[in-house]
């Protein structure tokens, strides 16, 4: 059987690997456009801050890792899909046939409609090729202008800051991180920012780029005022890619359409990772890329509504976060309950002065039931595991008040806020019973 993965990306990768480990003498195909081997965007910030060199970023360090598992690897675009005779158009002339596709093309970055957007100095981070670039003009003291406070901005946001220039950040909505966050945690980045002496406007908008003298940039903001800059970054968003399929009968909208099987509307075509869900983060993509190539083999068992996807942006302090917000809570009709615990009370966090944050639990009203969890921490994406895998195995939050935390650990929290949870279940009569049965036992 031949299978044919288009996209690189960690969703390809994952899912050719996958493959070869249940179709052992299968043909496999991964093809990607870009001139480097694989690697993850998540390395580019460690990158920046040159912790990493280029290969580092790879996500395979082996350089026979492919070849020794039989997996070809061609660098190539895709111009077209002709589903009915099973094969791809390649845009350096030829084609490639399949019995099974896998579409993991990911996505791009989108550009707003902002004059200027294509002046020298103007920058995604969505490549190596942008952290190059990003790279020559980032120097310790020089002029940024960051466009865009969501997870993208947010994710080279603290590189930059470690760069050692003079960063400004630019988000139209009215905090940072604003559509994944609530005000007290997109405010309390804000506050982070502010501190490292990055400066800070929410609620702008970027009305214009202008070149100036010796390379230089002039941006103008919505508020009347101009900004020096050496470097504008555009973190803005991202679009799945899927122009290709123009004409292929393979169903799009936002992005190409699959069932809960990862399927297409043609059953040998598949699709995972940023192309095909609304969670654009590196592990969704590996899960994805590795449910999709099951299915495509064992009569799709596996259902992507069943994923549970944390996330988190590792700022100073991380964001994390897994599940419902209260407002995506409410607006299914649920009735929540919110717990909030501060890391003030945990003895680590105050003796390694990581104190600033907070758990955040949201149950279904009168139940054990967690709905999501967000944690502002120095180690919240660590932290954020428990609720993770409660969720994940359908247990509620009472359950992780049943484990011994060792002691001193941030973990502490953890308990502290399933115990709180247990609290709330004596109500008045049950503390009349327990008391009128302490008192029988005397």
């Amino acid at each position: 059987m031949k299978h044919l993965i288009v996209g690189a990306g960690p969703a390809g990768v994952i899912a050719a690997e996958t493959l070869r480990r249940v179709d052992p003498g299968s043909e496999i195909v991964l093809i990607g456009d870009e001139p480097e081997p694989p690697y993850s965007r998540m390395a580019l910030p460690y990158y920046l801050t040159n912790r990493i060199d280029e290969e580092g970023t790879y996500l395979r360090k082996n350089r026979q890792h492919f070849e020794d598992r039989r997996i070809e690897v061609e660098r190539d675009r895709i111009t077209g899909v002709d589903a009915g005779n099973k094969v791809v158009k390649l845009e350096k002339g030829g084609q490639r046939g399949f019995d099974r596709l896998l579409i993991a093309t990911g996505s791009h970055p989108i550009r707003p409609p902002i004059p200027g957007m294509d002046s020298p100095g103007v920058h995604s981070c969505w490549t190596l090729e942008d952290a190059r670039n990003i790279a020559a003009r980032a120097v310790k003291g020089s002029e940024v202008v960051l466009m865009g406070a969501g997870f993208i901005g947010c994710i080279i946001l603290e590189a930059l800051a470690l760069r050692g220039v003079k960063l400004t950040v630019i988000e139209m909505g009215d905090r940072m991180v604003p559509r994944m966050m609530d005000q007290t945690a997109g405010n309390l980045i804000k506050k982070w920012c502010q501190a490292k002496g990055v400066g800070v406007h929410t609620s702008t908008k970027v009305e214009s780029i202008e070149p100036a003298r010796k390379g230089r940039l002039k941006v103008k903001l919505d508020n009347g005022s101009m900004l020096d800059a050496d470097l504008v970054i555009a973190a803005t968003g991202v679009r799945s890619n899927t122009d290709f399929l123009k004409d292929s009968g393979v169903k799009t909208e936002v992005g190409v359409l699959v069932d809960d099987r990862l399927q297409t509307s043609n059953p040998r075509i598949y699709a995972a990772g940023d192309v095909a869900s609304p969670f654009k983060f590196t592990h969704t993509a590996n899960a994805l890329g590795r449910m999709a190539m099951v299915n495509a083999l064992f009569w799709g068992r596996q259902r992507a509504s069943r994923l549970v996807v944390p996330w988190c942006t590792y700022t100073e302090p991380e964001l994390a976060h897994v599940g419902l917000s209260e407002r995506q809570a409410r607006e299914q009709g649920l009735e929540v309950a919110t717990l909030t615990v501060p890391f003030t009370e945990n003895d680590r966090a105050v003796l390694d002065e990581e104190d600033g944050g907070f758990i955040r639990v949201h149950l279904k009203r009168g139940t054990d039931r967690l709905l999501g969890a967000t944690i502002v921490a120095a180690h919240a994406g660590d932290l954020l595991t428990y609720f993770t895998l409660a969720m994940a195995s359908g247990r509620g939050l009472g359950s992780l008040a049943q484990a011994i935390y060792p002691y001193p650990t941030q973990g502490e929290l953890i308990k502290k806020v399933a115990n709180l949870h247990l609290q709330t279940k004596l109500t008045p009569t049950v503390k009349r019973l327990l008391g009128a049965v302490l008192a029988w036992r005397r």
